[in-house]
């Protein structure tokens, strides 16, 4: 297992790998107790240098964490017991990590 896998009870079994900064936001919230499965998805790389940040959204009963680490962008959902809640509590924990937030409008409300 690469040192950028990740594997637990929380994470979903299809997908484990993460880009480097997906790995500390996943490491950053995967204590928290509220949240019950982590679905890494597909890594979107070459796009070009830029800042490192997540971006927080609600996408009907998951909290949608788009993940730009540099040159790469992974998307992660995060399935919780209460939504409300555990967003703030996602934000605190990336922010002691020391990790760039931003919050966005929510997915469901784009009209998809």
């Amino acid at each position: 297992m690469s040192k950028f896998s990740r594997a637990g009870s929380k994470f979903c079994r299809s997908h484990t790998t993460c880009i480097p900064f997906a790995a500390r936001v996943v490491d950053a919230i995967y204590p928290l107790e509220s949240v019950t499965q982590i679905i890494l998805g597909y890594i979107k790389p070459g796009l070009g240098h830029g800042q490192q940040r997540v971006k927080i959204a609600e996408d009907g009963a998951c909290i949608v964490l788009s993940v730009r680490g540099g040159t790469s962008h992974q998307e992660v959902r995060v399935l919780v017991t209460s939504l409300k809640e555990t967003k703030l509590a996602i934000a605190r924990a990336l922010r002691t990590a020391k990790i760039s937030i931003c919050f966005r409008e929510s997915e469901a409300g784009k009209g998809r």
